[in-house]
């Protein structure tokens, strides 16, 4: 029996108001941006906790109209602040699920409003289909383009869990693939490779499919982890703390 690898990528940014138009958008960029990265992203259905759905939502052709369609279904009326939130998954139980989960246009300036992006990949570890570094990169670099996240992590659920109590909550987590935001100066652990992204770069501590098995691997994410804080300089409640390796 395959074991399952699950890779999560997760970006988030404080208050930035938009429309729902301008929501709309971003999400449909980024949907047609994911889609051709592989054919198991094309396709998403509403994502229930009751049974999976088959009621289709946005598929990678998808207009910015209809994308703001599905926008404003995650709409709160009574707290406009708090913005738009919204999932889907790709309709695919086995061996290459996938799933999004996003908070947009969140701006309550009193209390640092968070927005979030999400997206959950998931494949048998022996097919590789979702997890291999090549579309994990190109993945988080299609979020970060078309979401503008302040910080991007990519991670495992393993490592997540890893961590300080409440780390699997935190954003950012750390991880082994991170974008950062601004070209200012700073020192990287040896080996860490970085490419230029949008405002920022995107720093990978392996381009090995990375594996949570394989102790270089996490020791590389580890080192990374360790200066990410200082990189970003943001506020405190957001740094993460220091992932401890996994053995």
């Amino acid at each position: 029996m395959n074991s399952q690898t699950t890779i999560i990528i997760r970006g988030q940014w404080r208050s930035r108001q938009e429309t729902s138009a301008a929501a709309g958008a971003r999400l449909s960029a980024m949907l047609s941006a994911i889609g051709m990265v592989s054919p198991h992203l094309t396709e998403w259905y509403r994502k229930t906790s009751r049974r999976p759905s088959r009621e289709p939502v946005v598929p990678s052709t998808s207009t910015p109209e209809s994308a703001e369609r599905f926008i404003l279904s995650g709409a709160r009326p009574n707290e406009p602040e708090a913005g738009f939130s919204v999932s889907a998954w790709n309709g695919e139980l086995q061996q290459a699920s996938a799933n999004f989960s996003l908070t947009i246009g969140a701006h309550d300036g009193k209390h640092a409003a968070f927005n979030r992006v999400q997206v959950v990949l998931s494949d048998a570890t022996g097919l590789r289909s979702l997890s291999s570094f090549t579309v994990v990169r190109d993945v988080a670099k299609a979020v970060v383009s078309t979401m503008e996240p302040s910080s991007l992590d990519v991670t495992t659920r393993r490592w997540m869990l890893s961590g300080p109590p409440g780390s699997e909550f935190t954003c950012p987590a750390g991880g082994w693939m991170s974008y950062v935001e601004g070209s200012q100066s700073f020192e990287l652990p040896a080996g860490i490779e970085t490419e230029p992204l949008v405002s920022g770069l995107l720093l990978i501590a392996t381009k090995a499919d990375f594996s949570d098995s394989d102790p270089s691997h996490v020791d590389a994410g580890y080192r990374l982890n360790e200066v990410l804080g200082d990189i970003r300089k943001i506020e405190n409640d957001l740094t993460p703390g220091p992932v401890r390796a996994l053995g």
